[in-house]
């Protein structure tokens, strides 16, 4: 009757969305990451590189030339704003970064699915509240990067629970990353000698289903995406390419591009523009 999410502990304790990126073993990305420094605009750094944009199709193509200038100014001047009350609180660097992605957490895509969840059922978030992110703001970025403290503390909590095969890897879920990604690569070094270990699972092998699947899937969905090019709600608000659109809707029926992520987003606004209209 009621699901608990452990929403917030990975955004606040885990360096989700700190800029960093994989280190690199012989040309391959290991389980463990490294900051990258950061330059003089961090707000134009940070409106190219947050890792909550979408990725998996570009958004600007569906946007009509005309509107992508002004959408593009208007972004940049909200960060910047952002970064300067940052800064005035003290905030720099790492922390800055850390700062425009927490200062108003209520609108993190986390809520969106609180708040669909609770459609059928009672949900709560334990993991939201101010005393954690009281201590995430305080918490430097390199103890985070990693997961360090996170995982220390996990560990003090319930050693049994941490030493529970993680579903992202096949290894203990508390070994430090550095760690995790020698015994990867030591796996794969026997496994080419015959060694058969369990390695990382392939996408296919994960508990939840793709975008493309869910939408194909669903009748209801696949008819919203259907009707996109079509509607009067995207093309009233004077900011959409309907053509390109209708060639997305296309490209993804046929098979040619998976732009499912997209395509739900606009569906998405769409509804919205619907209901509040």
């Amino acid at each position: 009757d009621c699901f608990f999410l452990g929403l917030g502990l990975d955004v606040f304790f885990g360096g989700l969305y700190l800029p960093k990126r994989p280190a690199r073993w012989i040309g391959r990305d290991a389980l463990h990451y490294k900051l990258q420094a950061l330059p003089e605009d961090i707000a134009g750094a940070f409106f190219s590189g947050v890792k909550y944009r979408l990725a998996t199709s570009d958004p600007w193509q569906v946007v009509s030339s005309a509107t992508r200038k002004r959408l593009r100014e208007g972004v940049h001047q909200s960060l910047e704003e952002i970064a300067a009350r940052g800064r005035a609180l003290g905030a720099e660097g790492h922390d800055l970064w850390e700062y425009m992605h927490l200062h108003n957490f209520g609108r993190h895509y986390s809520f969106l699915m609180i708040q669909s969840v609770r459609h059928w059922a009672e949900c709560r978030a334990p993991a939201l509240c101010n005393d954690l992110l009281d201590i995430a703001v305080r918490l430097p970025a390199k103890n985070k990067a990693n997961s360090q403290a996170y995982l220390s503390a996990l560990r003090k909590l319930s050693p049994e629970l941490m030493r529970i095969r993680s579903a992202n890897t096949n290894i203990r879920a508390g070994m430090p990353f550095r760690r995790q990604s020698a015994l990867r690569a030591a796996r794969k070094t026997a496994n080419l000698f015959g060694g058969g270990f369990r390695v990382s699972p392939a996408a296919q092998e994960r508990s939840w289903p793709r975008p493309a699947q869910t939408l194909r899937s669903s009748p209801e969905l696949t008819a919203a995406v259907n009707a996109l090019p079509k509607s009067d709600y995207l093309a009233g608000a004077g900011m959409f390419d309907m053509d390109a659109i209708r060639a997305h809707v296309s490209d993804h029926s046929d098979g040619r591009r998976d732009h499912s992520v997209l395509l739900l987003v606009l569906v998405t606004m769409n509804e919205f523009m619907r209901q509040v209209s």
